[in-house]
């Protein structure tokens, strides 16, 4: 059978030489970081391929690479599904960014020109703009963004992928819990106007601290978030419980 693509996604899959599994991955990743998949929810193979006009082959091969992300558990013939929140992922995932992060802050105290300082304080402007009424998710994508942008900067490749893909799960997680939180950004907010400072001075020792701090900052209110709703759940089970 001879499957019509979409002219759009065959042109971006020509254009960046990716095949359409890869461009169909980055939709899905984009989708999910987006919320339009929630935690749990299924993301069916044939709606997928439904919805971008392609096989069920592509598609399959493309949740396959959203769950070496982290982001899903695929079950055969069924699709894949979002992965839950839960304390141990989220100690897993800050561990391991806490590291990433500090060693990728403490480099780029030696490597960052006064030029990519100014990029890296435009990238934090809508950061600085929550703690004033402005958009707080806009604010997570900041933060997100000045990280990635300090490894990109740096000598290795390795340092960036392994940076972007545990960055991606600790930038969901906050986009889910956190956006509603207005006491969160000023605190979280300032340790990174000081990380930058760190950054122009070229104070690697103070750059990776402020790094691993912010990250602290983020699982501590992460962490409280994910244990209200447990507690939350449970009452409401229990109270069910009594009702019938």
């Amino acid at each position: 059978m001879t499957h019509h693509y979409p002219v759009s996604l065959l042109e971006r899959a020509k254009q960046r030489n990716l095949p359409l599994d890869t461009l169909i991955a980055e939709a899905l990743l984009v989708d999910i970081l987006n919320r339009q998949y929630r935690p749990g929810e299924w993301i069916r193979e044939q709606e997928v391929a439904d919805r971008f006009g392609v096989s069920r082959s592509p598609v399959r091969e493309a949740l396959r690479q959203v769950g070496r992300f982290g982001f899903v558990v695929v079950r055969p013939w069924r699709g894949a599904q979002v992965i839950e929140l839960s304390i141990e992922e989220t100690h897993h995932v800050f561990d391991l960014l806490e590291v990433v992060y500090g060693v990728t802050a403490r480099q780029g105290a030696t490597y960052l020109t006064p030029e990519d300082c100014d990029t890296l304080e435009a990238i934090l402007a809508p950061a600085f703009m929550a703690t004033q009424g402005g958009s707080r998710e806009a604010a997570i994508d900041a933060s997100f963004n000045f990280g990635r942008f300090i490894a990109r900067r740096g000598p290795s490749r390795a340092g960036y992928d392994l940076l972007v893909q545990i960055g991606r799960l600790a930038l969901w997680q906050n986009k889910l819990l956190m956006a509603e939180s207005i006491d969160y950004f000023e605190p979280a907010v300032g340790i990174l106007r000081a990380l930058l400072v760190s950054l122009r001075a070229g104070d690697a020792q103070a750059a990776e601290t402020l790094a691993r701090a912010s990250v602290a900052f983020g699982r501590k209110a992460i962490l409280e978030k994910i244990n209200a709703m447990s507690v939350a759940s449970a009452s409401e089970t229990f109270s069910a419980s009594r009702t019938n």
